[in-house]
């Protein structure tokens, strides 16, 4: 599912003419979407006895959702300064890069696939591999809250370097399709080195009796 969501911008580039910039306005988007699914992840901890949770997720959805939306005003000043946006100028605001998003999709259904794409991938990977697999009983409230700052950094300080090299270059085809390539081993890469870390932790750390 992970691969098959990373394959839709690619679908995009090649077949609708994506550019630069609204490539890194759906990784942005994808931002939002690890953060939504987040919020169910940090509430399985209240079935453990976890009450701290009951503060942490709205001290959760406030701050990232702020770190979004800063992000998102920084990846329109950069890629999206001369881009033409659908429906008109935005104002610049912290909701800016939520409604810039909003107005892509409705212009290009091809976004829409993109972004339900992302969604799925990762509902997927919450229901089988956070709830399915035990991971939510090996997890806390307070490391939940940090886990998408974690993978966002690791992805967009890789992709925005790339990005800025294509926009450098005239945003080539070619160049959008290896930022694709290079997003979706890293992505993989995160995945399964999460994937690794809740497995070890449900490794016996003491001497077993006999």
């Amino acid at each position: 599912m992970l691969v098959a969501a990373n394959l839709l911008p690619l679908f995009g580039v090649l077949f609708s003419g994506w550019s630069v910039f609204i490539v890194m306005s759906l990784f942005w988007l994808e931002n939002v979407i690890i953060g939504a699914w987040n919020v169910p992840r940090m509430a399985t901890q209240l079935l453990r006895g976890q009450w701290g949770a009951l503060f942490l997720i709205p001290f959760f959805i406030v701050h990232y959702g702020l770190f979004c939306a800063i992000h998102g005003l920084f990846v329109t000043g950069i890629f999206g300064h001369d881009q033409p946006i659908p429906g008109g100028k935005i104002e610049a605001s912290p909701l800016a890069a939520f409604t810039l998003i909003g107005r892509l999709i409705e212009a290009d259904p091809a976004l829409w696939w993109a972004a339900a794409g992302m969604v799925a991938s990762h509902g997927v990977s919450f229901l089988v591999n956070f709830l399915g697999s035990g991971e939510w009983k090996r997890e806390d409230a307070g490391s939940l809250m940090f886990a998408p700052y974690r993978r966002v950094m690791v992805l967009h300080l890789t992709i925005l370097a790339g990005a800025g090299a294509i926009a450098l270059l005239g945003a080539p085809v070619w160049g959008l399709v290896v930022l694709v390539f290079i997003k979706t081993v890293v992505d993989a890469w995160s995945h399964l080195a999460e994937r690794n870390r809740l497995a070890g932790a449900a490794q016996p750390t003491g001497p077993v009796a006999p």
